[in-house]
């Protein structure tokens, strides 16, 4: 991971009971905020795993979507996600729900592509782009059955009929399993934040940043009885609790996004880039 990576990580992850201030909470944003800027910039640039690298590999061996095409498509939406969370948050300051959503997205995306990549063996690679690639197509088709009676003109019947039968073809013996974003999301956070003595307990705590997280994003409430600074109060009988929107609330979810987002990059380049080649009788690691 990145040293810029690790700093803030460690800043919620090895410290969790220590709840930041407004102002310290911002600046840890600002001091990533040209890396965020970097990672969005490649979005525009042409990229392609190099001949002779894992990813190339990958891209040869896989039927459909390979695994190069999902982790860029993954860090693609996290990264432009993170950077409209952070660009508003700096400017304009938190919100009490707007951010969460972006976060949400930003934290999955991330921690989807460190699951993609973090294997060494191009098979459980390949196996968790099957599995990626069958939920997409899935999620293609049910789009479309919900449209063909009403709206037929929105549907690209070409790319349904490859939808449709990739999907037939990842089913086809049950090799594809669906993703778990619970188990893909635990896996990424055992990677990014390996820890010998507490790397159970960070596990637990990044899945529990994700469903306060989604609860805002489902508009679900329970979420809000869990954040801190909110002040209960009780008036003729009718019980109220008051929310203002504050970094610290938000300190998890730019930390684990950041740390998801920044080991996801490392790890594209890294598995993308072509291996170094050996010269005779000497040993490489």
């Amino acid at each position: 991971m990145s040293v810029g990576s690790h700093t803030l990580a460690s800043m919620e992850r090895e410290q969790k009971s220590e709840r930041l201030t407004d102002a310290e909470v911002r600046d840890k944003v600002v001091g990533v905020w040209d890396e965020i800027n970097r990672w969005h910039r490649r979005l525009g640039e042409r990229w392609w795993p190099a001949e002779g690298s894992d990813l190339r590999a990958d891209h040869d061996a896989a039927e459909g979507f390979t695994p190069s095409f999902l982790a860029w498509t993954s860090l693609s939406i996290a990264t432009d996600c993170m950077l409209t969370a952070s660009a508003y948050a700096l400017n304009f300051g938190p919100t009490l729900f707007s951010m969460q959503p972006l976060l949400h997205t930003a934290l999955v995306g991330g921690a989807q592509t460190v699951w993609l990549l973090a294997p060494d063996d191009q098979t459980s690679r390949l196996e968790r782009a099957g599995q990626l690639a069958k939920d997409s197509h899935l999620r293609h088709k049910e789009w479309a059955d919900g449209l063909e009676d009403v709206h037929p003109g929105a549907i690209d019947r070409a790319e349904l009929a490859l939808a449709r039968q990739r999907l037939a073809d990842l089913d086809a013996g049950g090799k594809h399993q669906q993703v778990l974003q619970t188990r893909a999301i635990r896996r990424a956070a055992e990677h990014v934040y390996s820890s010998p003595t507490n790397g159970r307990q960070i596990s637990a705590e990044v899945v529990s940043e994700w469903r306060g997280l989604s609860a805002v994003a489902h508009g679900l409430p329970w979420e809000q009885s869990n954040r801190p600074g909110r002040l209960a109060s009780e008036q003729d009988g009718v019980r109220t609790t008051s929310i203002e929107a504050s970094w610290p609330q938000l300190q998890g979810a730019f930390s684990d996004a950041y740390a998801f987002l920044g080991t996801g990059w490392r790890l594209l380049d890294q598995r993308g880039s072509a291996l170094p080649v050996q010269k005779p009788g000497t040993h490489g690691y």
